[in-house]
């Protein structure tokens, strides 16, 4: 997720901003959290360099942030699509699949879709 987000940074820079931050939800992992984007930051991933954050991720609560509500009413929608029932979803899909960012063939998957296998 930090990769592409700041990959989205990079490929927006001219229309949008220069740096970004990311807000996220508090929970019980921040200071791992810390640590991963931290080391991101300092030594890139392994397929991108990230030098378009400002710094590690703030934490807060997401009664307190609309952008962090939204966040989570979207990944809880591509999720249900994916996982539950697809035909109860599927308009929310289909609004939040548009906005994805694609591959050169047009293809989101792996570009601005990442589908984590669920154990």
């Amino acid at each position: 997720m930090v990769e592409r987000f700041d990959r989205h940074i990079s490929n927006s820079r001219a229309a949008l901003f220069e740096r970004g931050l990311i807000l996220s939800d508090k929970g019980s992992y921040e200071n791992k959290i810390v640590k991963i984007v931290s080391e991101l930051i300092r030594y890139g991933s392994k397929f991108h360099p990230i030098g378009n954050l400002i710094e590690v991720p703030i934490f807060a609560a997401s009664y307190d942030h609309q952008l962090i509500q939204i966040a989570d009413a979207c990944a809880y929608c591509i999720n249900k699509y994916h996982t539950a029932n697809p035909s109860i979803f599927q308009n929310y899909w289909h609004i939040l699949y548009n906005k994805f960012r694609r591959a050169p063939n047009g293809d989101a998957q792996g570009y601005g879709l990442k589908i984590f296998p669920f154990s």
